[in-house]
This record gives structure tokens, sequence and C-alpha cells, in this order.
């Protein structure tokens, strides 16, 4: 399983759906024009609602929905594994950073920071095309249950699960260095999981994108102050 952590056996495992992919997009509809691309539910989401507007689609959940979060586990830790290695922890030692727990840590919560600052960016973009814009929380009631979801809603949805998925395998199977909080962080994404996964079946996806923002926004700050706690506290 040491290819979860290694960034070019996980490109190659990315590039091989996306290569049949569009071998098939350049190819079959020469062949067989109605044929739908197996490989799509992989790069796409699935299962939009077939009445629903070409100009304003809407999407629901599906069994095709864990065919892309598998896809997507790997791109995230494929993301992952290539900005810390290549990027954060060279700069870790820029800062002066020597003790390589130190190091890890700094690329750990530098990539979080990250990560967070994108989703609960993408995440506010969102919440400005739903009722709900700026927690108008009346709305996470109002025609409840919310079946549909505008197709940016279900793909952001999606990604954050099989971002946690990633972030729950790594360190289950112990890809990396354990940490005194270990039993904590594993409780933490187990919870975390059971959330994700309970409120997308139970269509709660709408308050879903307010709760993930009110997490996302505070845990930039969070992880950049323990950030730069790494860095103090080796010099």
């Amino acid at each position: 399983m040491r290819w979860v952590v290694v960034p070019s056996s996980l490109l190659k495992l990315l590039l091989i759906p996306l290569t049949f992919w569009a071998n098939w997009e350049l190819f079959v509809p020469y062949l067989a024009p109605n044929a739908s691309n197996p490989f799509s539910p992989l790069l796409f989401i699935s299962h939009r609602i077939s009445d629903s507007s070409p100009q304003d689609p809407r999407y629901q959940k599906g069994w095709l929905d864990l065919l892309f979060i598998a896809y997507y586990i790997i791109f995230w830790s494929f993301v992952r594994q290539t900005i810390t290695v290549h990027l954060l922890k060279p700069l870790g030692k820029w800062f002066g950073l020597t003790k390589e727990a130190k190091i890890d840590r700094f690329a750990e919560q530098g990539y979080a920071a990250m990560y967070f600052a994108v989703m609960a960016s993408w995440g506010l973009r969102i919440m400005s095309q739903l009722p709900t814009w700026w927690y108008q929380t009346e709305h996470f009631w109002i025609d409840y249950p919310h079946w549909e979801m505008i197709p940016e809603l279900k793909t952001y949805y999606l990604m954050q699960s099989a971002y946690w998925c990633q972030q729950f395998i790594v360190m289950v199977l112990g890809l990396e260095k354990p940490r005194k909080d270990y039993h904590i962080l594993v409780a933490h994404h187990a919870v975390t999981l059971y959330l994700i996964g309970g409120s997308y079946l139970t269509n709660m996806t709408v308050i879903g994108n307010a709760v993930y923002l009110s997490m996302d926004l505070p845990d930039i700050f969070l992880a950049v102050r323990i950030e730069t706690q790494s860095e103090e506290y080796d010099r």
C-alpha cells in the first residue's frame, strides 16, 4: 500500500481511467454513436435528473457516486503527497526547520491550510447560489427533503467526502508516523465520515454546505497557527 504515499505511482493510477475515457470519447462514437462512456462516472458526477433543464441541470444521489469518490481518493492522495513532498517539506527546511518530525508537521498543516482555504472559498461560492446564502437557516428546512442538487453542490460534497476518506485511509493503514493524538484523530475522522455520509443519504446537503463552510473557514487559521508553532519551537 505504499503507492498511496508515492506521487509517481498515484499519477499513473489517475492516468489509467483518464486514458480509457479519452480513447472512448475519441473512437467509440464512430462505432456506436449512442453508447455512453463507462469511465465517465469515475471522472464526473452521475445521476442527472432526466427531466431537469439542460441549461440548469439537477442531480440526485446514486450508487455511481461511489466510483467518483474512489477516483478522487486517489486524486487527493496525489495532490497531498505532491504538495507536501515537493513543496512544503523543502519550504520547511528553507525556513530553518531541522527535526524531521517538525518538518512533517509543518508540511501537514501547510497542506491543511491550503485545502481548507480552497474548499472554504468554493463552499462560499456554492452557498451564494443557494437560498441559504449567508446562513439564512430557515431555508435549511423549507421544501425539505432536498432531493435535487445543483451540479456544483454535488461535486463539492463528493470531493469533500473523497478528501476525508483519503485522510482516514492514510491514518488507519499507518502510512505515516502516528502522532500522540492518533486515536483522537482516528475517532474524529470516523465521526466526520459518518456525518458526511449520513447528511448525503438523508438529503441534507444544503445544511452540509453551511456546516462545511463553518468548519473550513476557522480551520484555515488553526492550521496556520499550528504550522507557525512548528517553526517557532524548532528554533
